[in-house]
């Protein structure tokens, strides 16, 4: 991961933001191209820019474009840069100073004859600078840059003068093309966001873990991560960026305040994180006198404006660096002592150091390409802020283990004396309320059986009176002729609720048989022989009603189940099938696989859905109070659970009514004919 984020920040930060395409070098003594030439104005003087014109040659150096000039303390630093143009179009470019900032850079845009007799000048005068408002600026932004148009195969003078509280630094690029300079910039913008943005995020983690913990190592680890970005953000001059306007030495002192600082909690985090005052007190006195020094440094650094000297800067610098190697031979003599912890200084600091050196070899040998030096800096200090952060997070992970184990050995104690001293007690309670769960239960299906009952019972003691009553008066009473008629047809309607009623009868003592917890006696039995007698039974109310009663059962097919159990289910089906279907009822067995598959078809209005949802094992919010399920579906799914079958819904809302189907378990015989 660690190789995975460098990578990544090297791409972002170099790569994509380092992409300098579009500026133009300059060129040497002799050569045909834009030239640059300096000159010191010594400490006192006060040239005017056509004073400074009407110099002799000689007093003009020609820069070459290797490294940067400067000027000494109390100068001021005048650039000539004459810009050419070989194509033949004009060409709208910006001359910029990107990694050196002045407090205040004028700038002389010599102007032609037609130009000078138009706008009544011979030079555009524009200004930018840290120490030059945001409005006041000839390109808004942290660079010192300004806007300059080439005539086509011509030239452009350009004169500059730079003053800085400590001394002027001018390495000046030309861009063409204004807008590879502002693609240049905004990626470099992007990419520094997303770095800051990553800071950010690492402050705000730590500083929850700060508030959520109160540890004092992690607190310290977040005052150095909110001072150690502070320098970054100043050290990239973002304040200007976003139109502050902070020159020197108000930006020297704030930086080197805010490195100082970064180190002295550097210091006191390592001091509590690696814990040395237990571990090695000889290595806690040292941080303790690196964190005296570097708060001494930061005190120091409040002087800088007073003193016309960078001396704090480049002092602190140094702190920072002797605090930063003594932490990392700490944390090797933490870590060979058994700080598994001090790992992640150790990564962390050689990170820090690695990416230092590019700007180290910038410092000491004047080199260029000190933007690039700079972000190998951040880089290098962002690796060392993520791993100390996950050191901290580390830490935050143990400490959680560890208090979530001690709170585990509490509550199990807690739980053992519980359990010791209320164990009868609970297994008492435990039994009483299995027991009123059960109560509850019967109860409640008692009521429902009982709701079924009276269902299944009144309607035919209904219709039967009904039926009675018209007979007895009324306009359907019977004539003479036709006595002898409606009374066979009466009788039938008796003996059609009789027989009603003594199969409800039976299935109540079914019922009670299955509640008191009677055994199935199941054996091998031919399914023809279960389907018809149920079908012979039904047919005559079948036919009174008009409804087509049918059955395929093949001769061979065989179930292992109770002959009597199972055939009340099933007559139960074709009755309540009988008794909604519209023209048909269709009785269907089928094997399948390890068992035998009884289906009722019929043509009616289909359940309702609460019956089908019961039948089908789901919740029903509001119940069927035994509408259209009746006692014989009930019984049913009772006699089913004691066989160990089953018992399929579903409407067939393609042709309409309801398929039931009981699946069986299947002999021996009757599986491998399935199968084959």
């Amino acid at each position: 991961m660690l190789a995975a984020v460098a990578g990544g920040l090297g791409w972002l930060l170099l790569s994509f933001a380092g992409n300098r395409g579009g500026v133009e070098p300059w060129t040497g003594e002799g050569q045909a191209g834009s030239t640059l030439e300096f000159f010191v104005e010594k400490d006192g003087s006060t040239l005017t820019r056509s004073e400074v014109e009407q110099l002799p040659a000689d007093a003009w150096r020609r820069w070459t474009g290797a490294g940067h000039y400067t000027g000494g303390f109390g100068t001021v630093l005048w650039a000539r840069v004459t810009l050419r143009n070989a194509e033949p179009q004009a060409r709208a470019g910006v001359l910029a100073d990107v990694d050196f900032f002045a407090d205040r850079v004028v700038a002389w845009v010599v102007t032609n004859a037609e130009v000078e007799k138009r706008v009544g000048v011979n030079a555009l005068h524009l200004i930018s600078g840290e120490g030059v408002a945001a409005g006041k600026k000839a390109v808004p932004g942290r660079a010192v840059a300004f806007p300059v148009s080439v005539p086509a195969r011509g030239e452009q003078v350009v004169y500059l003068r730079a003053e800085d509280f400590y001394r002027p630094v001018f390495q000046l690029e030309w861009w063409p093309d204004a807008t590879a300079y502002h693609a240049a910039k905004t990626r470099g913008l992007i990419a520094e966001a997303v770095y800051f943005g990553g800071l950010l995020a690492l402050l705000g983690y730590n500083v929850l873990l700060w508030v959520r913990l109160r540890l004092a190592d992690i607190g310290y680890y977040a005052a150095y991560l909110g001072t150690g970005a502070t320098f970054m953000v100043l050290a990239r001059a973002w304040g200007l960026e976003v139109g502050a306007t902070l020159g020197s030495p108000g930006l020297e002192t704030a930086l080197t305040v805010a490195m100082a600082l970064s180190g002295f909690f550097l210091a006191c985090f390592a001091r509590a994180f690696l814990e040395l005052k237990q571990r090695c007190r000889r290595g806690d006195r040292i941080v303790g006198w690196l964190a005296v020094m570097m708060a001494g440094l930061a005190l120091g650094a409040l002087s800088t404006p007073w003193i016309k000297s960078a001396f704090w800067l480049p002092a602190t610098v140094a702190g920072i660096g002797v605090t930063h190697a003594g932490l990392l031979v700490l944390a090797l003599v933490a870590w060979r002592t058994g700080a598994k912890q001090a790992r992640f200084f150790v990564l962390s600091f050689g990170c820090l150091f690695a990416g230092s050196l590019p700007l180290v070899a910038v410092r000491l040998w004047m080199l260029e390409a000190k933007n690039a030096a700079l972000m190998g800096l951040m880089i290098g200090s962002a690796l060392e802020m993520l791993l100390l952060s996950l050191a901290v997070a580390d830490r935050f992970a143990t400490a959680q283990r560890e208090k979530a184990a001690a709170q585990a050995l509490l509550i199990e104690e807690a739980e053992q004396r519980r359990m010791i001293e209320a164990a009868y007690a609970d297994e008492l309670e435990l039994e009483v309320a299995e027991r009123t769960r059960e109560l509850e239960a019967a109860n409640t299906d008692k009521d429902r059986m009982l709701i079924a009952l009276g269902h299944d019972l009144r309607s035919p003691l209904a219709a039967l009176t009904q039926r009675a009553e018209q007979l007895r008066g009324g306009s359907r009473a019977p004539t003479p002729e036709t006595a002898g008629a409606v009374l066979g047809e009466f009788s039938g309607d008796v003996a059609g609720a009789g027989r009603q009623m003594l199969l409800l009868i039976e299935d109540i003592v079914l019922w009670a048989r299955l509640r008191t917890g009677a055994q199935p006696a199941s054996s091998a039995h031919p399914v023809s022989g279960l389907v018809t007698p149920v079908v012979k039974l039904h047919r005559p109310l079948a036919e009174r009603r008009g409804v087509a009663l049918t059955a395929d059962v093949p001769a061979a097919l065989e179930a292992w189940t109770d002959l009597v159990l199972a055939q009340t289910m099933v007559r139960n089906l074709v009755g309540n099938a009988v008794k909604f279907a519209r023209s048909r009822v269709e009785v269907i067995a089928r094997a399948e696989a390890e068992a035998v598959r009884i289906t009722v078809r019929d043509d009616g209005p289909g359940l309702p859905p609460a019956v089908l949802a019961r039948l089908r094992g789901e919740a029903s919010a509001a119940g069927d109070n035994g509408e259209g399920g009746g006692m014989g579906l009930r019984l049913s799914q009772e006699i089913g659970a004691t066989l160990g079958a089953r018992i399929d819904a579903g409407s067939c809302p393609a042709a309409g009514g309801t398929e039931l189907s009981v699946i069986l378990p299947a002999t021996d015989r009757a599986t491998e004919e399935a199968i084959l």
